[in-house]
């Protein structure tokens, strides 16, 4: 029977840029603990062209985006991965993110660079946790690491 991975197992973890360059540099004080659902989007931009000889038109990838959203639960407690998240919002700063799919452990994996953020949503229903919804694009260095 497969042994698969669920979502709880993961970490999402935030940096102020220039604060970490590798997963390695990670700690748990970097986890966004209170975030709920995450996910990460890969695509690629591609060029199409084509010559004079065999007249075929032809694609090649050109760069590759990496998005990563979520929504994350509003904790009273100070979190700095939450503020920084916030402050690279608010500040139109750049944070270094990494989702990884087994927190900091050994056979971890996942999408990590610099990252702008470019949605900060905040919901506050009545009877619920106050929620942010965040978008994240990448900036440079986005790259899929293992640890």
């Amino acid at each position: 029977m497969p042994d698969y991975k669920i979502g709880q197992e993961g970490g999402l973890y935030v940096v102020e840029a220039g604060d970490a360059d590798t997963l390695a540099t990670y700690s748990a004080d970097n986890e966004l603990k209170t975030v709920d659902e995450v996910t990460v989007t890969m695509s690629s931009d591609q060029a199409s062209f084509s010559d004079r000889s065999s007249r075929a038109e032809r694609n090649r990838k050109t760069s590759k985006n990496i998005e990563i959203t979520g929504t994350v639960n509003v904790d009273a407690a100070s979190n700095d991965a939450f503020e920084a998240l916030r402050d690279a919002y608010l500040e139109g700063s750049i944070v270094t993110m990494a989702a990884l799919s087994n927190k900091l452990e050994t056979g971890s994996e996942g999408a990590e660079g610099n990252f702008t953020v470019t949605g900060f949503n905040i919901s506050q229903p009545l009877q619920d946790v106050v929620t942010v919804e965040f978008t994240a694009q990448h900036y440079h260095g986005g790259n899929w690491e293992t640890k």
